[in-house]
């Protein structure tokens, strides 16, 4: 059995004009397909690095240490600096 096409498949068999997927994954194909392109007025991630930590519920004190932590790289600027170093608007 063969599994189902996926989105950009379908747009590579002529079968969809269109697929929505992570800029992530876009980014790949755009570079393994030739016949695929990105679409938008402006092609820039919503969010350029995560914003959610999971963390164990019943573990109070590493919830409160994580929080603590990410609240001081914040203040001193150090996410700032990343961005601006990794991900510098072009």
């Amino acid at each position: 059995m063969q599994a189902p096409a996926t989105g950009f498949q379908e747009v590579l068999a002529g079968r969809a004009d269109i697929t929505i997927t992570s800029n992530v994954e876009a980014s790949t194909l755009t570079r393994r397909f030739d016949q695929l392109t990105l679409l938008g007025p402006e092609v820039q991630p919503r969010n350029k690095r995560p914003f959610a930590y999971v963390v164990a519920q019943d573990d109070p004190i590493w919830l409160n240490f994580v929080n603590t932590w990410i609240w001081l790289k914040k203040s001193e600027g150090m996410f700032d600096a990343l961005e601006a170093r990794w991900l510098p608007r072009s």
